[in-house]
């Protein structure tokens, strides 16, 4: 039996219909591999575009596995089961990477309080532009923090390039498969990772250029959020801030089927799994880092 060597970091890119970046994203990620035991996962999540048609003719390093468009987290976990790597970067298919990505990541990996982080990202149009991590609002939206110049604990971060240790990741159950589609799911693992005692840093010292767009390669309808955002408040929030979610969103008018849902469905069950793991609550929390909700 041929026993495959343990790599440094496995990349897990989940991908739909990225026929026009997909290429250049990888292309990036490899110029940025500096001795580093790289290991490369594209999970084709149900893409009608072609974009994965020989992919691995063009990227023989690239292990191409395929889903029927479940949506974001579990094309992730799948991913994340079939890696090697003890560390996981969880990188968007739209994206551009700094040649010194692995090397200024595994920098901040030596600081030993540091087992969740990412760099700082832009606008591909606009790099002058940043954001360093984010925050919420009143309404559960994500903020983007400002510049800062050193290794700091953020609320969020976006899962545009997450990098996480890999038994960190299981510890906690990784990305929460009961979400729809895409939307809130990084902002429900960053407050998962933070209440099991996980701490959030944001690397300042090298940057993912993104490719922002009006359309989603998903077909994606604000109620796919909208249920996400409500399973997150059910599965972290005390009973007054779940009442003050369900507020947000009483007056649309698919609202009752989508709380008759998630109500029925398994997220008091996972949520019962999530509090023997807690070191701390949801007010901690929201006072750790004055989140007005």
């Amino acid at each position: 039996m041929v026993i495959a060597e343990p790599k440094d970091l496995t990349v897990i890119i989940p991908c739909k219909n990225e026929k026009k970046y997909l290429h250049s994203t990888l292309k990036s990620i490899l110029d940025a591999e500096h001795g580093q035991l790289l290991e490369i996962i594209v999970v084709d999540d149900g893409s009608t575009d072609g974009c994965c048609a020989g992919l691995t003719d063009m990227f023989p390093q690239v292990k191409l596995l395929k889903t029927p468009g479940i949506g974001v987290s579990y094309a992730r976990n799948l991913g994340a089961k079939g890696a090697q790597g003890k560390i996981f970067v969880f990188c968007d298919a739209n994206i551009q990477v700094e040649k010194d990505l692995f090397i200024k990541l595994l920098a901040g990996f030596e600081n030993p309080d540091v087992k969740v982080q990412a760099p700082y990202l832009s606008d591909i149009q606009n790099p002058a532009t940043g954001g360093f991590g984010m925050t919420l609002n009143n309404h559960l939206d994500g903020v983007w923090l400002g510049q800062v110049h050193k290794l700091t604990e953020v609320p969020v971060l976006p899962s545009t390039c997450l990098a996480v240790y890999a038994d960190v990741y299981w510890q906690v159950g990784g990305f929460d498969e009961g979400f729809r589609i895409l939307g809130h799911e990084d902002v429900e693992l960053s407050i998962r990772l933070w209440l099991c005692g996980y701490s959030l840093w944001l690397n300042p010292f090298t940057r993912i250029k993104h490719i922002f767009r009006s359309e989603k390669p998903y077909y994606f309808q604000r109620k796919h959020w909208v249920y996400n955002v409500i399973r997150l408040s059910c599965l972290h929030f005390n009973t007054k801030r779940i009442a003050k979610t369900l507020n947000l969103f009483k007056n649309h008018d698919y609202f009752i089927p989508l709380v008759s849902e998630i109500m029925t469905s398994d997220v008091w069950e996972v949520r019962k799994k999530l509090e023997a793991l807690r070191k701390h609550d949801d007010d901690w929390y929201m006072s750790r880092f004055g989140i007005p909700f």
